[in-house]
């Protein structure tokens, strides 16, 4: 864990230091490889952390959430980057690529379509859904149509690290004051949460959500568009039927994705009209 604290350092010096040197685009896209890595390191750290031989077994592993708090300070950081992104009126998907090909021009900006105005400045679209009915592709076709940057859940293992997964749902919540597009968020916990038997508690997160402009987005299809490994077709369906079953409970939109991508997206841009 040491080198996370030092990857921690390190972003936060360079988040802190004068700009003559470094323009804001390079500054900020250095804070978010850093990010990243810091992230990655931290999960790797967790999946090579030694058995449990007491109490649990050797199915399970030694997670210490102490640790938490390190991923939550990462959590932070990659929020004000989303929040850098914006208020420069950049694209983070498009940001990305310019920085990989270091060309920080004007041009590369997405302008919001007034018609769709959201209905509070601080409102978030989650989209979500079973593995492989295209919600990347719907959250990169909506980000070019609102101008909103995208965030993607961080790779978390759902069925041992619930913890980290509502600590970031909550900073998220409390943090980000920009409108943005969640690629996955809370839903997925509730859902997998299901299929794996598992006990998720995400009530406290409601009052959170009913105080902000939280709309959610099921993505379904008959079947997926890509195949997956790690689940079979039955599987598949019993998580497409999950999500169906919690989104009537919740009140969450389920929008079809079997005609096309614009339809789709068509289909939540008409959904967040006045």
């Amino acid at each position: 864990m040491d080198k996370i604290f030092q990857q921690q350092k390190e972003f936060q010096y360079l988040i802190g230091q004068p700009t003559h040197f470094i323009t804001p685009y390079e500054k900020i896209r250095a804070c978010n490889i850093q990010v990243r890595r810091a992230i990655d390191e931290l999960n790797e750290a967790i999946r090579e952390m030694p058995y449990d031989l007491s109490g649990y077994g050797k199915s399970k592993k030694v997670y210490s959430f102490d640790d938490a708090k390190v991923i939550g300070e990462l959590v932070d950081a990659q929020l004000f980057i989303i929040n850098a992104l914006n208020i420069l009126g950049i694209n983070s998907n498009e940001f990305e690529q310019q920085c990989v090909n270091k060309q920080y021009k004007n041009q590369y900006r997405f302008e919001s379509n007034q018609r769709f105005r959201p209905i509070k400045d601080d409102h978030l679209i989650v989209i979500e859904g079973p593995d492989g009915v295209g919600k990347t592709a719907v959250c990169e076709l909506l980000s070019m149509k609102l101008g909103y940057s995208i965030m993607r859940m961080p790779d978390i293992s759902i069925d041992k690290d619930i913890e980290l997964y509502s600590q970031f749902y909550r900073r998220t919540i409390n943090k980000i004051k920009e409108p943005l597009i969640l690629d996955r968020f809370y839903p997925s916990s509730i859902v997998y949460g299901q299929f794996f038997n598992r006990s998720v508690l995400l009530d406290d997160l409601q009052g959170l959500i009913n105080n902000r402009g939280v709309f959610t987005f099921i993505i379904t299809s008959d079947q997926p568009y890509r195949s997956d490994s790690f689940i079979d077709s039955d599987q598949w369906k019993h998580i497409n039927d999950i999500y169906l079953q919690q989104a009537k409970l919740n009140k969450w939109t389920i929008i079809n994705n079997n005609t096309s991508l614009e339809n789709c997206v068509q289909k939540i841009l008409e959904k967040l009209r006045f």
